[in-house]
């Protein structure tokens, strides 16, 4: 899978921003690339969260101890798609590459895909989870 060419520089420097804070860990900036108000959804169904200081650092504590447990030790983008929702938003779907000290040198590939506001401030307005992470993990001997 390749990164579509009709990619806009903005939007792929904005996901590289991501990946990046995401492998340093940095969640709490990670939470500010998300908007006010942000819904996530996967396979499991779908909630809205706000977005404000104490929900960042609760963000941040949760992931930290998730990918600690999981063993978690870096995520990449391997291939992303835009597509244009409206003159504001788009859709962009990635297909991360995740490597887990229990599965060694394997890539562990999952498809996210996110809406993006893309006029004033760009923020993940939406996102959704095309597996059931919890699921997947089970499955390959990372989690219980």
């Amino acid at each position: 899978m390749e990164t579509n060419n009709n990619f806009t520089g903005s939007i792929e420097l904005f996901f590289r921003k991501y990946e990046n804070v995401y492998n340093r860990q940095q969640f709490r900036e990670q939470a500010t690339m998300f908007a006010k108000f942000l819904v996530a959804a996967g396979p499991q169904g779908a909630a809205c969260h706000k977005n404000n200081f104490f929900t960042r650092m609760l963000y941040a504590w949760g992931l930290r101890k998730w990918y600690k447990k999981t063993g978690l030790e870096s995520m990449k983008i391997i291939a992303m798609e835009q597509k244009p929702i409206s003159n504001d938003y788009c859709l962009i779907k990635i297909h991360w590459g995740a490597m887990f000290e229990k599965t060694m040198e394997k890539l562990i590939q999952f498809d996210v895909s996110y809406v993006v506001r893309i006029t004033g401030k760009m923020e993940i307005v939406m996102y959704i989870a095309h597996e059931d992470e919890r699921k997947s993990l089970k499955a390959l001997g990372i989690i219980d």
